[in-house]
């Protein structure tokens, strides 16, 4: 994925910078959980692979404490901070050809990265980690899955937010793949991690609950360069899935994956397919 490649970037970057931020108030909770079940803990060794705004970087360096090392690469590094811990380092960078060192990281958390990304450039990030962690290291991945439709009777308001999963899934292909939650498990195992395990959550957009927050922002921001320039929904059609999501009319959100796996104990090579 290159800067020209990313669906977000004719986003306005004060508008970007906000849905990032609402989204790690949407989902940190959902990584935080995993990665503090795995036992993440003072003197762990971290990789943020796509920093964002940065919050689960600075996360993981307050649960290792100053005896850990939590490294952040990302492409673009206009939201790092301009000062940061000693033992919280900010890369830019390119996770597809800058090396990591090798066996040295005991997780990988990864969140909305691999959905950017060709599939042969995913299978390269995926060999990335994989020689960066130590045998017995963890890798923790969150993409979505909107092409899952929960079953039962739709209200008009519901039958529009289909609609616009849909025509997002449409509009950003090749260059993203919105589809991709519900293949995280088959991709990890591919890639040679053993333990992979993956569930599917779906949030409900509350009124005034932070997942609506979320939604809104995402909706307005994207959706008039991504469904409306395009003539895939129209901008009144747009209004009123923002107002019904507002007045609670939508009851499940965007559907996202989270996975995990293990670098087997006793491999110290990739055996990437």
């Amino acid at each position: 994925m290159s800067e020209d490649h990313y669906v977000f970037r004719s986003v306005a970057e004060e508008q970007e910078a906000k849905r990032l931020r609402l989204q790690e108030a949407a989902l940190d909770w959902v990584s935080m959980g995993v990665l503090s079940s795995l036992d993440i803990r003072p003197g762990s060794k971290c990789l943020e692979a796509g920093v964002g705004a940065v919050s689960m970087a600075m996360w993981m360096a307050d649960r290792c404490g100053s005896d850990g090392h939590v490294v952040g690469v990302d492409l673009d590094d206009h939201l790092f901070p301009e000062t940061s811990s000693g033992h919280l380092e900010l890369r830019c960078g390119d996770l597809r050809t800058d090396l990591l060192e090798q066996g040295y990281y005991d997780f990988v958390h990864c969140r909305l990265l691999l959905m950017h990304l060709s599939p042969e450039d995913r299978r390269t990030v995926l060999m990335q980690i994989y020689g960066a962690l130590r045998p017995g290291g963890w890798l923790v991945v969150v993409d979505p899955s909107f092409d899952i439709d929960i079953e039962g009777p739709r209200n008009e308001a519901e039958e529009l937010f289909a609609l616009a999963r849909k025509t997002v899934v449409a509009a950003t292909l090749p260059h993203a793949d919105f589809r991709l939650g519900g293949s995280l498990a088959q991709l990890l195992s591919t890639a040679g991690f053993a333990n992979v395990e993956s569930y599917g959550q779906v949030p409900n957009p509350l009124p005034g609950n932070r997942y609506e927050a979320y939604m809104v922002q995402a909706i307005e921001a994207a959706g008039p360069p991504f469904v409306v320039a395009p003539g895939l929904m129209t901008q009144d059609q747009l209004d009123k899935l923002v107002e019904s999501i507002k007045c609670g009319e939508v009851r499940n959100g965007f559907v996202f994956h989270v996975a995990w796996g293990q670098r087997p104990l006793d491999q110290e090579d990739n055996d990437v397919v």
